[in-house]
C-alpha cells in the first residue's frame, strides 16, 4: 500500500468507527506515534503493519481500493473522451493532412496521462 492509501484508510477508518488515532493504533497493536509517522510518510508501513491493518480490517480495506479504482476508471474514461473530442475538433479544422501526426500526439500524451494515473 502506498502511504497516500494508508492514510485515506486510516482517516476512514476513524470516521466510520469514530475513533481516534490513538485508540486505532492501540486496537491495531502499535502506539500511536508508529501510526502517526506512517500516516505522515516520515516512517515505511511494514509488511507487519500491513497485514495487521487489512485482517483487522478487510472490508474496508476492499471498499476504499475499489473506490479508488472507480474514481481511476472514471478519469481515464474522461482523458479518452478529451483525446477524442480534440481529435474530432482538429479534424474539422480542415487538418487532415496531419491527421495521423495529431493522432500520434493525442495517443502519446493520453499514455504518458495514463501512465500517471495507475501509477
Amino acid at each position: 500500500m502506498k502511504p497516500s492509501e494508508i492514510e485515506a484508510l486510516v482517516r476512514a477508518l476513524k470516521m466510520k468507527y469514530n475513533i481516534s488515532q490513538k485508540d486505532l493504533a492501540k486496537k491495531l497493536g502499535y502506539n500511536e506515534s508508529y501510526l502517526s509517522a506512517v500516516i505522515g510518510g516520515s516512517s515505511k508501513a511494514s509488511e507487519k503493519f500491513i497485514r495487521t491493518l487489512r485482517s483487522e480490517y478487510s472490508k474496508d480495506v476492499d471498499e476504499l481500493a475499489n473506490e479508488s479504482l472507480r474514481a481511476r476508471v472514471t478519469q481515464v474514461q474522461a482523458l479518452l473522451g478529451a483525446m477524442e473530442f480534440e481529435l474530432v475538433k482538429l479534424l474539422a479544422r480542415g487538418e487532415k493532412k496531419e491527421e495521423q501526426e495529431i493522432r500520434d500526439r493525442l495517443t502519446s500524451r493520453t499514455i504518458s496521462n495514463l501512465s500517471k494515473l495507475i501509477a
